[in-house]
């Protein structure tokens, strides 16, 4: 007997269900979202939609760093020579003034 209450309980409480619905005016809160203009400034907007002007961005910007680390390559060849012969005329010198003479051991 208590399993027939039981089912008759469960079975009663759906007569009182309903059908799902969304809540009032929410057609038009999707439609206002989907063709509202965006919020954001309109210079923010055009680089979003557009990713040529951030890939030609990084691509101005590749090139210089390329440029720099071969100009920086280039002038410490040119150090290093100057520094060589520096160094050599410093001992010739030194060999000539002082009377050492370096080379010999």
């Amino acid at each position: 007997m208590e399993n027939n209450q039981r089912i008759e309980a469960i079975l009663n409480s759906t007569q009182s269900m309903q059908k799902a619905a969304p809540p009032p005016f929410f057609s038009a809160k999707v439609m206002h979202q989907l063709f509202a203009k965006a919020d954001a400034p309109r210079w923010q907007r055009w680089l979003i939609f557009r990713p040529a002007p951030i890939a030609v961005t990084l691509g101005i910007f590749f090139l210089l760093n390329c440029w720099n680390i071969f100009s920086a390559r280039s002038s410490n060849l040119q150090t290093s020579e100057v520094t060589n012969s520096s160094l050599q005329q410093l001992a010739f010198e030194l060999n000539v003034t002082s009377g050492y003479n370096l080379t010999d051991k």
